[in-house]
């Protein structure tokens, strides 16, 4: 069982398709949610690592029905990417973000 840090909440974002042919895809918000902010396991780092990728959160945003296959999130200010997410024994979604990297 993982540790609940604090509260907070969390914007999660829908990669839009931009009209006109454009191949890039524009964020927008959908919409906010309360979550709890976890611990991110030490095994959950090595995998990451071995990926070249940095967990920074779990977040825990209730109800599994909660989550559209949104692939990024506003938490605290900063932009973040979801590495995974994963149902937990109770139904609740599970987070695992990332600072998103500058291109």
């Amino acid at each position: 069982m993982r540790n609940v840090i604090r509260s907070s909440e969390v914007t999660l974002l829908a990669a839009i398709p931009v009209p006109r042919g454009v191949y890039d895809t524009a964020y927008e918000p959908e919409r906010t949610l309360p979550c709890d902010v976890l611990n991110v396991s030490m095994r959950e780092v090595y995998e990451a690592q071995s990926r070249d990728h940095y967990p920074e959160y779990v977040l825990d945003i209730g109800h599994y029905t909660n989550y559209n296959d949104e692939d990024a999130c506003v938490f605290e200010g900063k932009r973040y990417s979801v590495l995974r997410h994963n149902v937990s024994g109770d139904l609740h979604m599970m987070l695992t973000i990332e600072r998103e990297r500058k291109a």
